[in-house]
């Protein structure tokens, strides 16, 4: 089960930990989001998939065992695995800092501003080269950094690849990539956003390339659900468009901004995971003038449309059930080196209330709950991973700065 994010664990523990089920509520009490829910389109839809899906009865009793949140098991979470994959990555990333600081972001070295760092892009590498899609979407490019790695991590197989952002720059996909002619763009005045896109008029035209060397016919669900993956850094709520690709069949995606709880410019899975909100509440707790206390916002469009919330644990509860529910695997990726600047790059921004919601002030205890948030890291220290990698001590200090929980989900299909 997933494992929920509380700041009062201790509390939690003692006085529930066999009297009430996995989201805190006592066993069989499991409500299901209501009609009444805002009566929105969303909320109608969960509810009839939280009916068709799970018996609140059958849902066990579970132990609070931390902040980290993790369902199920991954084939590639093993440290022998990552380490096996590490040295074709750096290749690859040495690779691309060296042709984007010379071609595309001269004034950066390379380095990718304001999008995937370091660490997220090593678990797009392990993620990509396990599954083996035959479909990658990406949806938010902006300069085309990840895009340039998820070509060279699927080289061997050369996936229809299909990118989508409202602005069209950087990176041409053509340059580099051994399979262009698989390249779809939904880019600048061709945007089209990955909820609108119509899957039955595209995939037909490039079924040759999964259904040649098959006798039979390949359903236009089994692409979908089997050897699709989405790769989401556009800033919207992931927990619309977990429940979108639900609803059409998808089962492999990834979100890049993973914000804890109560933090970030769109609502998270890492942030629908802390079913009770107390780590939520915690990290919005001192966000008003004067620390007054702010109620929770649940986030879209890049903190284009924000909906706020009330203090009710029943409320957040059921975004846990939610994500319990429909998601099958959850998996963060773990950082390369420890986090010495936890949040460090995008502190500016979340305490700009206007771009990002989180604490006004970010106090040490912030950065404590962030670390105690997150796996373990690949390497024991700074020096041990500048070691095995080859970069600089002082890059890898930078990208621990840039470390916002990237995770993979497995998502039910019908």
């Amino acid at each position: 089960m997933i494992r929920t994010c509380l700041f009062t664990v201790a509390t939690l523990l003692s006085a529930h930990a066999t009297e009430v089920n996995f989201f805190g509520e006592p066993n069989g009490e499991i409500t299901p989001i209501p009609y009444e829910h805002h009566d929105s389109e969303e909320a109608h839809y969960l509810r009839r998939q939280l009916n068709a899906l799970i018996d609140p009865k059958t849902i066990e009793s579970k132990t609070i065992e931390g902040y980290v949140c993790a369902k199920g098991k991954v084939d590639w979470d093993s440290r022998a695995h990552m380490l096996s994959e590490l040295p074709g990555f750096i290749n690859a990333w040495n690779e691309r800092t060296a042709y984007f600081g010379k071609q595309i972001n001269p004034g950066y070295a390379g380095i990718n501003p304001g999008g995937n760092g370091l660490f997220h892009s090593f678990s797009v590498w392990l993620i990509l080269r396990s599954i083996k899609p035959k479909v990658v979407v990406e949806s938010g490019v902006r300069d085309g950094h990840m895009s340039w790695l998820i070509a060279k991590a699927t080289e061997d197989w050369g996936p229809l690849f299909v990118r989508v952002d409202p602005v069209a720059r950087g990176w041409d996909g053509v340059t580099d990539n051994k399979h262009a002619d698989k390249m779809v763009d939904f880019r600048g005045e061709n945007f089209v956003d990955v909820a609108d896109i119509n899957w039955d008029e595209l995939l037909p035209q490039k079924k040759f390339f999964f259904a040649k060397k098959q006798k039979k016919e390949v359903s236009i669900h089994s692409y979908l659900s089997l050897q699709t993956l989405f790769i989401f850094d556009d800033n919207q709520d992931h927990l619309k468009r977990i429940l979108h690709l639900h609803k059409i069949g998808v089962a492999h995606a990834i979100f890049d901004d993973n914000y804890m709880p109560g933090v970030g410019p769109a609502f998270s899975v890492k942030d629908a995971c802390d079913g009770t909100g107390h780590l939520r509440q915690y990290f919005n707790a001192y966000s008003g003038t004067d620390h007054e206390l702010v109620a929770p916002k649940r986030c879209d469009g890049h903190h284009a449309n924000c909906e706020e919330l009330p203090f009710d644990d029943k409320w957040w509860l059921r975004y846990g059930l939610a994500i319990e529910v429909v998601l099958l695997k959850y998996w963060e990726g773990p950082p390369l080196a420890p986090l010495v600047r936890p949040y460090g790059s995008i502190i500016d921004y979340i305490q700009d209330l206007k771009k990002y919601e989180g604490p006004k002030t970010w106090t040490e205890e912030h950065s404590r709950l962030v670390v105690e948030s997150t796996k373990k890291p690949l390497f024991p220290s700074i020096e041990e991973a500048s070691i095995a990698t080859g970069i600089p001590e002082e890059v890898l200090e930078f990208e621990s700065g840039r470390y916002i929980h990237l995770a993979y989900v497995n998502i039910r299909v019908k």
